[in-house]
């Protein structure tokens, strides 16, 4: 039986639920000097920037850092300002969300459409992360925020389940999404970032942060300064 529907709670209330067709929704700043690329997948152009090719400068002294990989980048000026081993693959983890909200939105869900969790969200690994539960049911809105904004796997594969599309055919999004904002270092198994096999680069990531950030869907979440879910009985 169909369990009462639920919102997720946070530590405050939401000053406003964000909406994917409302005229006010904010973007990010665009980058001033370099030249925007959109590329069209779904409703909405992905950007994609030709300056995230470009090599860093060499310099004098490299900063202090113990990542294995870096890649820094000027969005306004367009200029690498460091990178290490930056197209080198590796697992990605849980940087694989966002490259699978740009699939979701891709689909046009009904993000006040209710979804109840159910198998198709368990993710592939026992012991996994989620504070979404069994049988409760949640707005799509909460499934996308609950993976961008506190990196719940069942919210990463409810974004599929909310999308349509079935799950194979999710994760050959996720390739097409990558495949069009030049992300060619860059495969994918899943979509919480579970699997080792999701595997990109600190510059493919990169331009997948920057594509989430001038998304009208996935950054209005993002804005949010708090957000609210009530249990309704």
């Amino acid at each position: 039986p169909r369990r009462p529907h639920r919102r997720l709670r946070g530590h405050a209330a939401a000053e406003r639920r964000p909406s994917h067709a409302a005229p006010h929704t904010r973007r990010h700043a665009e980058p001033r000097d370099p030249a925007l690329v959109h590329q069209r997948r779904g409703p909405e152009p992905l950007t994609v920037l030709p300056e995230l090719d470009r090599r860093a400068a060499r310099t004098a002294g490299a900063p202090k850092l113990y990542s294995r990989a870096v890649f820094a980048f000027d969005i306004d000026s367009g200029e690498v300002l460091y990178e290490r081993a930056a197209d080198d693959r590796r697992p990605v983890a849980s940087l694989t969300k966002l490259v699978s909200s740009l699939a979701m939105a891709s689909e046009s869900p009904d993000l006040d459409r209710d979804f109840c969790i159910d198998v198709r969200f368990r993710p592939t690994r026992n012991g996994a992360f989620s504070k979404l539960s069994t049988g409760e049911c949640y707005r799509a809105w909460d499934l996308l925020g609950s993976a961008l904004v506190s990196s719940d796997n069942r919210g990463a594969y409810g974004m599929q389940v909310a999308s349509g599309l079935p799950y194979d055919d999710f994760i050959h999004r996720m390739d097409e999404v990558s495949a069009d904002l030049h992300m060619a270092m860059s495969t994918w198994a899943d979509p919480s970032g579970l699997e080792d096999e999701n595997l990109s680069t600190a510059r493919d990531m990169a331009r997948a942060a920057l594509a989430v950030a001038a998304h009208p869907l996935p950054v209005s979440y993002t804005h949010l300064r708090a957000h609210e879910t009530v249990l309704d009985l």
